[in-house]
């Protein structure tokens, strides 16, 4: 769903041009001088949003990309600039990518260590060289689009999990959308998303029973 949740949010950046702005599509060519700068490969749903846009924001959420500038030149700037500045001058490891900045003085990064079996890595935020980063999402795409979506549609305010449909229409379609309805993978990955973006579950739900509540009301 990772790859998925990317042309999701692709959707959302064109159809919100009023408070969303991007650069310019990232070719091959800097997507692989990129990579090669940092040593590592970007997963797939990362890169795909970097092919799209370059650099991205939507809603306040600001995402680095790749992206060059006529004042620095050949200079790779956003992810490859921000994550060598990092490793070279606060110790972060070489396996991590940043990918944006969590606005309390963390980075929100991409762990290359640890693929799965799509390629795509999980979603931290690392602080400090001697703070255990914490563990934010299981891919970009997914993550990403949750975040977007979430402040998109709630001002960046909490919600309980019943005001979370009108976002769930966002990962997951609009009610008639898709031939068939979300799969129970999707819908867990899905709240988990929510999650981990702070959604609130109002005390006494039932936890189990929401797979269902989203398939039925979003894809009948």
């Amino acid at each position: 769903m990772s790859v998925e949740a990317s042309e999701r949010l692709i959707e959302l950046v064109r159809s919100n041009e009023d408070i969303s702005n991007h650069s310019s599509p990232c070719g091959e060519a800097m997507i692989s001088a990129a990579e090669g700068a940092l040593g590592v490969k970007f997963p797939p749903s990362y890169r795909r949003l970097i092919e799209e846009f370059g650099t991205w924001d939507i809603a306040g959420e600001e995402f680095l990309g790749v992206y060059r500038t006529p004042a620095c030149g050949t200079k790779l700037l956003g992810s490859v600039s921000v994550t060598l500045d990092m490793r070279r001058d606060h110790g972060m490891p070489p396996e991590l990518i940043v990918v944006m900045f969590d606005g309390m003085g963390g980075a929100v990064v991409l762990d290359s260590s640890r693929p799965d079996g799509s390629g795509e890595y999980p979603v931290l935020v690392w602080a400090h060289v001697d703070q255990p980063p914490e563990k934010l999402g299981e891919d970009f795409g997914s993550f990403a689009l949750a975040l977007c979506a979430r402040s998109l549609h709630c001002g960046g305010e909490k919600h309980p999990i019943d005001y979370a449909i009108v976002v769930a229409r966002d990962l997951l379609g609009a009610r008639g959308s898709r031939p068939e309805p979300p799969t129970v993978d999707e819908v867990m990955t899905a709240i988990r998303a929510f999650e981990s973006v702070e959604f609130d579950v109002p005390d006494g739900s039932d936890v189990a029973v929401i797979p269902t509540v989203f398939s039925s009301s979003i894809a009948k």
